[in-house]
């Protein structure tokens, strides 16, 4: 069996295996599961408003902000009406107020919007696409993609056959992705009341002219899901389907007038990066050479956390247990480490540590095994830790043995030179083996921990002192061990 030296760790063997574990990184991620040296996410808070603290805040009630942030579509000033009392911008009858559009471009996005219809709404009767009738075209009317605005409090199918219901068809009410896909149930509430919609968009993805990936809009309407990450089946049209076709990848953000009363309040938005553009961690969208330059840049900035290797330092132990290691390789050399028993000033405690660093930081640079890199180096590892062992007289294990193990097996073997000295027809030694009967048994059969060091350390004291000499001396010598703590 191959051996290592019975060397320290400055820190206990536990602290130093706490995190270590996670499949390696391979050519499509850059981390291990659950890496330490995985980048962590930026802190954000969220106001007394609601409104998170990286959001841009489209709207927030005065003048000020509509004019800084909302022009007609064509970069003059908006025609819609601000009343700063109530904190709203709002379009009305006859068509004439225009679109309403962001100055800034977006993308991907995290869409928060509040509006409301009139209370009297409900006098408008013979035409339900004109009972508050807008829209918020994400990516602009042009290319756009566009979640109804509508009053459709009173479109549901409880309703139907009574009075108070209003007909119209599902694919155009509040909620829906225009033309395309109803919402899953009608949270709308009363004319009058505020409307809120926090949406999740993210735009198709285009090779060229092929299609990657169609994107999605997520909808929570007053606080329900009413749009499950719907996957657009085109851009938003009227009365026909309109496939999708490669667009720029940014446009304005941008609010309907059709001809309707509708106010709307308390709009903030926040830009979201594409799941597309992770090209260094992702079963999807990887890029293995981005991975790969993304791994070497991390075991260099590894390496350069282990200033001198030779040094047994807090910081070369933590660099150490920010290696990525599975749970196999894991109970493998932690096994190894939890045998090093505790002597001081041993100058080559290093030496597994430094091999491990150079195994773990090969899944980094290479598809490497970390396993199979490390048992590359067994051979060395030996080699350094027999000449520490005898250049410092320092004792060694068997892989797999105890301290506590090879002390019993050494009591063991000193009773049994002890009998044979004395010869098995010595009433000493048929009285000696009754005693320690059950010890011997567990020792024989590797069953350590079963053996009690107090009742051990009695029994030694019975025996004869002169002839159970060496018995004597190997029982204080596991008693030592198995009390030490």
């Amino acid at each position: 069996m191959k051996k290592i030296a019975v060397a320290a760790l400055v820190l206990a063997p536990v602290a130093v295996f706490a995190g270590l574990y996670g499949d390696t990184p391979n050519e499509k991620h850059a981390w291990s599961v659950h890496d330490r040296n995985r980048p962590k996410p930026s802190r954000v808070t969220v106001n007394e408003k609601g409104v998170p603290s990286d959001a841009i805040v489209l709207f927030d009630g005065t003048k000020a902000s509509f004019e800084k942030n909302w022009s007609n579509g064509a970069g003059d000033p908006a025609k819609w009406i601000v009343n700063e009392e109530e904190g709203s911008f709002s379009c009305g009858t006859g068509f004439k107020f225009g679109e309403c559009a962001t100055r800034e471009e977006f993308g991907d996005c995290q869409l928060h919007i509040e509006y409301k219809h009139p209370a009297d709404i409900q006098t408008i009767r013979n035409d339900a696409q004109m009972r508050g009738n807008s829209g918020i075209f994400l990516m602009g009317p042009r290319f756009g993609y566009e979640v109804q605005v509508l009053e459709s409090y009173y479109t549901c199918k409880e309703l139907e056959g009574q009075p108070e219901f209003i007909q119209n068809y599902a694919d155009g009410q509040a909620g829906s992705v225009y033309a395309e896909n109803p919402p899953l149930v009608n949270p709308q509430r009363k004319p009058g009341e505020w409307q809120v919609y926090d949406i999740v968009f993210h735009q198709p993805v285009w090779k060229g002219e092929t299609l990657v990936h169609p994107g999605s809009i997520t909808v929570f309407f007053n606080g329900v899901l009413v749009q499950d990450h719907w996957e657009m089946e085109g851009q938003t049209t009227h009365c026909r389907r309109r496939p999708l076709k490669p667009h720029p990848t940014k446009g304005p953000l941008s609010l309907q007038d059709h001809g309707c009363p509708v106010s709307f309040r308390n709009i903030w938005l926040r830009p979201l990066a594409s799941r597309w553009d992770n090209l260094t961690h992702s079963d999807l969208t990887a890029c293995p050479q981005k991975v790969m330059e993304c791994r070497r840049e991390t075991a260099a900035a590894l390496y350069a956390k282990i200033a001198d290797p030779k040094a047994v330092t807090a910081d070369n132990i933590k660099a150490l247990a920010e290696m990525p290691w599975t749970s196999a390789e894991y109970e493998q050399l932690s096994y190894q480490f939890n045998n090093l028993a505790s002597i001081p000033n041993y100058p080559g405690s290093y030496i597994i540590s430094r091999y491990t660093q150079f195994a773990f930081l090969a899944a980094y640079e290479k598809n490497a095994n970390p396993t199979t890199e490390l048992q590359s180096y067994i051979s060395t590892i030996n080699k350094e830790i027999t000449r520490k062992r005898e250049e410092f007289g320092l004792e060694t294990l068997e892989l797999g043995q105890t301290l506590k193990g090879k002390r019993l097996t050494q009591f063991k073997t000193a009773f049994e030179a002890d009998c044979a000295a004395l010869g098995e027809g010595d009433s000493r030694v048929t009285e000696a083996r009754t005693h320690l009967a059950t010890i011997l048994r567990y020792i024989t059969e590797e069953q350590y921990d079963n053996v009690d060091p107090l009742e051990l350390q009695k029994i030694g004291e019975s025996l004869d002192a002169t002839a159970f000499a060496g018995t004597i001396t190997a029982i204080k010598n596991a008693v030592t061990v198995m009390t030490k703590k």
